[in-house]
Formats: structure tokens, sequence, C-alpha cells
């Protein structure tokens, strides 16, 4: 879809707001970009393992908490019942 008045694609804000796919091709890692709430945007690579879950997240800013470094890592398990995240 087009913006008529400026003839660039339009996309909504909330489309630019969205985590990072939790599924993606098997063996592979993205960049993703996501704008946060004070309107800075958050660089994060993304890296789904062999069945394409996403299981490694590194995250470039500190998100504003002082509890995180820049950058951080998370980290996903999964297993029977489990889908939990761990910070790092």
């Amino acid at each position: 879809m087009h913006n008529k008045c400026t003839n660039e694609p339009f996309v909504p804000d909330e489309y630019w707001m969205r985590n990072a796919p939790l599924n993606g091709t098997p063996n592979s890692k993205i960049q993703h970009q996501k704008m946060l709430s004070d309107g800075s945007i958050e660089t994060s690579t993304v890296i789904y393992d062999y069945a394409g879950r996403q299981s490694i997240r590194i995250d470039w800013t500190n998100h504003g908490r002082l509890d995180h470094g820049s950058p951080h890592v998370h980290f996903r398990f999964y297993g029977k019942n489990i889908n939990k995240f761990r910070l790092d």
C-alpha cells in the first residue's frame, strides 16, 4: 500500500513496535529493529536454532534499563512445557 500524498510505502507505527519473530528460517540470523516507546530505535541480532525457533537475541542497547549491559544477550530455552527467556 502506498501513501497517496508522498507516493512512498505506508507502514503503520505499530509495525515498527513489533518484537522480533519467535520463528524463522532454521539455522539463520536476522537483524531486527524495533521502535521503543520513547521513539528511539533498538537493534537486535536474532539467531534461530535447527528448528527455526528463536534461541539467542543480542540487544545492542540497554533499552534504557540500568540493569542491562549494552550489548547484552537473551537466551530462550525450549523443552517439554518450557519456553523461557533467561537474561545474562
